[in-house]
């Protein structure tokens, strides 16, 4: 197993269970920075690698143990035309919080599988860290982040 193979199988399940298509869920670099030219829908989601730990006493030839996280952030284009931010956090379709639950409900307690439908976890996915939400007025787009916890064995033969 690769670090990119466990992206896609995150990717693949975001895709799938909350209904987005390739341009609505994507990898980048940096989670806390809003694209420039935001694609179309309700809201967005990307991904991007996190730290990971390895196993230290899960290392032998050919095989080590990667205890990783990946950030999964979903981003609502949402104007704001007052002083209150309900709309931002509590919209029925795209307000971070309700973005949050639908995030945490495709990813918590999946046991991810690769294209070929072989499962590869040593445990089911976790949900550990939620940032704030934030908000960018210019571009009118507000985000909120999570870091899931993806533990599983690469291969180094």
């Amino acid at each position: 197993m690769t670090q990119q193979e466990v992206i896609d199988a995150v990717m693949t399940q975001l895709r799938s269970s909350l209904g987005l298509n390739t341009n609505q869920v994507f990898e980048v670099i940096d989670p806390l920075a809003p694209p420039s030219i935001p694609p179309g829908g309700d809201f967005f989601v990307t991904l991007a690698v996190a730290h990971g730990t390895f196993a230290e006493h899960e290392q032998v030839p050919g095989n080590v143990t990667e205890d990783g996280m990946i950030t999964v952030t979903g981003y609502s284009r949402i104007k704001l035309d007052s002083s209150s931010d309900t709309k931002l956090l509590h919209d029925d379709t795209r307000g971070l919080l309700v973005i949050k639950r639908k995030i945490l409900k495709a990813l918590v307690g999946v046991d991810l599988q690769t294209d070929a439908g072989a499962r590869f976890l040593r445990e089911l996915v976790l949900a550990k860290v939620s940032s704030q939400p934030n908000y960018d007025p210019d571009k009118g787009i507000g985000w909120l982040s999570m870091d899931f916890g993806v533990s599983w064995d690469w291969d180094i033969t």
